[in-house]
């Protein structure tokens, strides 16, 4: 009796589980490189070896079990194998080079969006922290150029509260002094000299705002 009960059960498992796999579903998704999207990758369903392209904007449609199924991502000398559930529907793959190539891409083109796809790809990599200490170096060198942009006083201290060590912290500080002097000189008066000097007393500038200063004597 027994014996039967599992019989039967192990029955129902498998015919439950060949319906599974029996009924079909679509997926879609996109196919992206370092540079965005990635034309004519190969999509490979690796339970049927079904295979297709990606369209010109990285896109593909696949007919696919409605149990998970393993999807082969395949471009140039990339490729990845991607679990797709039974709940996915639209998924986006990215492909990268490897560890030394994907490096050698991010140091020549010193990109934060490139050192985020490094980490991210290779959290464990040989160069994950050179990728980490370059990152923050861009980062502080993009925060600058904003603040700098700006040329405001505002934007370039706040820059400096931010950053108080960052590598553009004597370009920032010297900003702020050429916006203090530019503005003392606009407005050509006895106060706005004696600010500037009051500010920066050994600045760059300081010998002529003391001969300004004593044409208003």
């Amino acid at each position: 009796m027994k014996a039967g009960i599992i019989f039967i059960t192990t029955l129902a498992i498998s015919f439950l589980s060949l319906t599974i796999f029996a009924q079909e579903r679509t997926v879609q998704g996109t196919v992206l490189g370092i540079n965005g999207a990635l034309e004519q990758a190969s999509i490979i369903d690796l339970n049927s070896n079904t295979k297709i392209l990606s369209n010109a904007s990285g896109k593909f449609s696949l007919t696919i079990p409605l149990a998970p199924t393993h999807l082969k991502f395949t471009y140039k000398k990339m490729q990845k194998v991607v679990l797709v559930s039974e709940f996915d529907k639209d998924i986006t793959v990215t492909l990268v080079p490897n560890d030394k190539k994907l490096y050698k891409e991010v140091c020549e083109r010193q990109e934060i969006r490139l050192c985020d796809i490094y980490i991210d790809h290779y959290p464990e990599g040989k160069y994950t922290n050179q990728v980490s200490e370059l990152k923050e170096k861009l980062f502080f060198i993009e925060a600058y150029n904003i603040a700098a942009s700006q040329f405001t006083d505002t934007a370039l201290q706040n820059y400096l509260l931010l950053y108080p060590q960052g590598i553009y912290r004597q370009k920032a500080l010297d900003a702020i002094e050429i916006a203090a002097w530019q503005k003392a000189r606009f407005n050509h008066t006895a106060n706005s000299y004696q600010e500037y000097l009051n500010q920066y007393p050994d600045g760059k500038a300081a010998k002529l705002a003391k001969e300004k200063l004593a044409e208003f004597k």
